[in-house]
Parts: structure tokens; C-alpha cells; sequence
């Protein structure tokens, strides 16, 4: 039955040139009008926007408009996040703290709420995971330990709870665990895992696509939103100056404004409150890594 209704929702999943938008009323796949190349302008996952109602009985329809946008992201291709939950796992493999700074830095430039979860833990040595939350829970980071196992409800109870009102991302590295972290968030859905290489020891990418799902959690005046996002092997801030990496690190920009020199890089200046906190606030191991990070002569 055709229609003439709009009726505003976000885009939740977008495969083959269709654009599924959630609404009040229902799911509708959507195309996408000409009118947004025209204005060079992309719907994405997490897009909220307005769309026109074509036909009732077959949940179809035409994208009208796109919203402002809170905030877009590059890997993966999505908008409007309220959460950038950071998986990584403990064991098989094992952290790469290099690549999770990475990930972190990229997260902070983007003014994202930011957490980690350090999952297979139950794989890991127990000081190995303690060391890991000793690190980045004093930077600020909320950092949630889990294992996707049934019987961790109670840790998967604290990561709900976190969750609420939030349009929230899984993003991180293929291997560590995310979509089976899912499975046990949302029991039913049975999405698919992959084993870890044989060779490399890295995790096959099983998720092709992005995708919202709504959680039974939080109320509809402020709903709450999951995605799980293709994993990857590296990951490097190409699109970052170097000069701006010192502003992505909160432990740093505690105390920046107490330096000697307005532009301080806090590696070889004098009188440089950053360094003052190494080994206190500042952990050794991260500025460490961040020292590395700049003096490398490649591209980041």
C-alpha cells in the first residue's frame, strides 16, 4: 500500500545500497535520493534522519534528510556514537598495548566517550590483567574485565548497566572476542565467531558489517544501542599531526598548562610538569610508548 507519510528514525544497518532506518512505527529499508551526492554527503550507520514513507506494507521508503551529526568516525564508517567500548583480549592473543594506545588516541581525538574491556580473561594470568587496569584506570579510562562465558554475568551486568541510554560501538582488533562478548549480551541472535589463525594467531574478521542493535535496557526517550564493527589487524593515525599527539593523552592534559613552554612536547623540554609526573600520575609504560610514538621518523 503506498504512502505519503515522513517520519524520522536512524539508520541502523545499510547493505547493498539499502539503508535500514529505525523508527517509531517500525524498520523501513531505505534508498538513498540523489540529492546527497549532489551535496556530497554519505549516510551512515548511526545517522539519525527523516525519511518518506513509500509503502506500508513492504517497510519501504526513501531517505530524506540527514541530521547533524554528533560526531563521525573513519574505521569503522559510523555516526552519532555515545560509547567507544575498546575490546581487547588478555590472552590468544595477547595485548598489544602499542595498537590499543593507538586505538585510544584516535577515540580521544574524535571526543569520544571512551572504555575498555580486556576480555578472555579467564586465559590470562591474573597479574597480567591487574597490570593492565593498573595502567589505564589511571589515565581515567573506565576498564571493565570480562569473559564470554555464561557464568560471568555479574561482570556482564556492570558493562549493561554502562551502557544505558547509549548508542555504543565494539570496536578493537579481529581475535579478541567482541561478537562473542555479544552473544552473550544478546542471547539469540547467534552471530557468528571465527577461530584464531593457526600461523599468526590473529582472529578472522566475522563481522562484515555494522550494525545497531537496540538493548531491552534504558527507556524510549533515551534508548540503548549496540554495534558490533569489523575487526582489523593495524590500525595507524595517519590522519593525526604528530605535534597533536600530546593532546590525546588525558594523563598529560592534567598538567600541561603548568608547563614552562605553551607548545611543550614534554620529551625534551625543561620545566615540563608532564614529565614531573612520570612514574606518579603519568604512568612509566605509557609515556614510554608515547616517547616512541614521536620519535619514529614514519608516518604515524
Amino acid at each position: 500500500m503506498s504512502t505519503d507519510k515522513n517520519i524520522t528514525g536512524k539508520i541502523v544497518k545499510g547493505i547493498g545500497g539499502l539503508y535500514y532506518v529505525e523508527t517509531p512505527i517500525g524498520t523501513y529499508a531505505c534508498k538513498a535520493r540523489g540529492l546527497f551526492r549532489l551535496h556530497g554527503q554519505t549516510p551512515l550507520v548511526g545517522d539519525n534522519t527523516l525519511i518518506q514513507v513509500i509503502d506500508e506494507e513492504k517497510n519501504e521508503g526513501y531517505l530524506l534528510e540527514l541530521f547533524e551529526r554528533k560526531n563521525e568516525l573513519i574505521r569503522p564508517k559510523i555516526a552519532n556514537v555515545g560509547l567507544n567500548l575498546i575490546v581487547v583480549s588478555a590472552a590468544k592473543p595477547r595485548l598489544n598495548f602499542e595498537l590499543l594506545d593507538s586505538l585510544l588516541i584516535y577515540s580521544e581525538s574524535q571526543n569520544l566517550e571512551t572504555a575498555i574491556c580486556v576480555n578472555k580473561t579467564d586465559m590470562a594470568d591474573a597479574a597480567f590483567v591487574v597490570e593492565i587496569k593498573r595502567i589505564y584506570e589511571s589515565t581515567g579510562y573506565r576498564v571493565f574485565c570480562t569473559c564470554a562465558l555464561p557464568e560471568s554475568s555479574s561482570d556482564m551486568a556492570d558493562l549493561l548497566a554502562y551502557f544505558s541510554g547509549k548508542a555504543v560501538i565494539f570496536s578493537g582488533p579481529s581475535g579478541t572476542g567482541k561478537t562473542s562478548l555479544l552473544n552473550v549480551i544478546l542471547p539469540g541472535f547467534n552471530f557468528k565467531t571465527g577461530a584464531l589463525s593457526r600461523k599468526t594467531g590473529r582472529g578472522a574478521h566475522t563481522t562484515r558489517h555494522a550494525e545497531f542493535l537496540r538493548l531491552p535496557i534504558g527507556d524510549n526517550s533515551k534508548p540503548t544501542y549496540i554495534c558490533d564493527t569489523p575487526g582489523f589487524t593495524s590500525f595507524n593515525l595517519s590522519m593525526l599531526d604528530k605535534r597533536d599527539l600530546k593532546n590525546h593523552y588525558p594523563e598529560f592534559t592534567k598538567h600541561a598548562a603548568s608547563c614552562f613552554y605553551n607548545n611543550c612536547l614534554h620529551i625534551s623540554e625543561h620545566d615540563c610538569a608532564v614529565k614531573a609526573e612520570i612514574g606518579k600520575s603519568v604512568t612509566t609504560e605509557r609515556y614510554d610508548r608515547y616517547v616512541r610514538m614521536m620519535m619514529n621518523n614514519e608516518k604515524l
